[in-house]
């Protein structure tokens, strides 16, 4: 918006010069730039995004989280790092919609340092341990994958924060160990509920491959019957390995999660053969969506009822 308006007061006909090498392609400050010879008049042009004072950048880069943190990163000082959600989002991690869409970037400095404080900003001023922050590969500072794990604590419930944690510690390509997590917490601070941490990380499973699929697993361990196992391997009769989702081994009962791409004619159609090797070995096969999580007690008196049915 402010650069639309600022696009209109240039002259009729008005092509931007060319910037300097240096400046091209990423944020940088006015101040940089009038020290390289650019003219207040260039700095106001339309193909320039100002939506943070003091610092420009191409234009609508402020529209991508990374370039608009890069933005303030180029203004704020060299302890500032972005922390909490921001963070979060930064290292892909599953968050409710509610934090994915919060247009301010949360921001954390060293206590006692003086929280940082700009439109568009949350800042904090915390304990900073040795490790707490990390640098992405663009040069962006953020909470560790430890600490960020310590600061969502305060504002995820509990299913959204086992979620989170599987997160970081997935198999295949872990952001750190539940070990890693661990120390972190031992190592004592006061930025939140150590009651939900512990919990948390009990609860934890690096096996779980989608936000759904670690939600369900709270759900089912409800049921009675232990935790279910994530990603269980079976062989059907003709020796073709089989993963199941979530897992019932004693009970033989197999849960099966699907998102919107088994929506697919194909995956459909893989999904049905696949159901039907499962129940040629006695596997009890329950097919959940979505919408199954919407009522977490229904669900586990119906699938408490189809395994009581499958057992007589």
């Amino acid at each position: 918006m402010r650069a639309r308006r600022l696009a209109r007061r240039m002259p009729r006909g008005f092509r931007p010069s060319p910037l300097p090498d240096t400046l091209l392609g990423q944020p940088f400050t006015a101040t940089t730039a009038r020290e390289a010879g650019v003219t207040p008049a260039r700095l106001r042009a339309a193909d320039l995004d100002s939506h943070v004072h003091g610092v420009r950048a191409p234009a609508h880069a402020s529209d991508d989280l990374r370039m608009r943190c890069r933005m303030f990163a180029a203004r704020l000082g060299p302890d500032v790092f972005f922390s909490h959600s921001t963070a979060a989002r930064l290292y892909g991690a599953p968050l409710p919609m509610r934090l994915q869409r919060l247009p301010r970037l949360h921001v954390t400095v060293a206590a006692p340092a003086r929280a940082p404080h700009a439109s568009g900003l949350i800042g904090h001023s915390r304990v900073v341990v040795r490790g707490d922050v990390s640098e992405l590969r663009d040069g962006i500072r953020v909470s560790s994958p430890t600490r960020v794990f310590l600061e969502m604590a305060g504002i995820l419930a509990l299913p959204d924060l086992v979620a989170f944690v599987d997160h970081l510690i997935r198999r295949g390509a872990p952001l750190c160990s539940l070990a890693d997590l661990v120390e972190r917490l031992e190592a004592g601070d006061r930025l939140t509920r150590r009651s939900i941490l512990r919990a948390a990380l009990d609860l934890a499973d690096p096996g779980s491959e989608s936000p759904p699929e670690s939600v369900l697993r709270l759900i089912l361990a409800r049921c009675g019957w232990g935790r279910p196992e994530t990603n269980f391997e079976v062989r059907s009769l003709d020796g073709r390995r089989m993963r199941i989702d979530l897992a019932f081994p004693t009970q033989r009962l197999a849960v099966e999660y699907h998102g919107d791409y088994h929506r697919d004619r194909e995956q459909w159609r893989r999904d049905l053969a696949r159901r039907s090797r499962l129940e040629a070995l006695g596997w009890t096969v329950i097919e959940l969506t979505a919408d199954d999580l919407d009522a977490p007690e229904e669900l586990v008196t119906r699938v408490q009822a189809i395994a009581g049915r499958a057992a007589s």
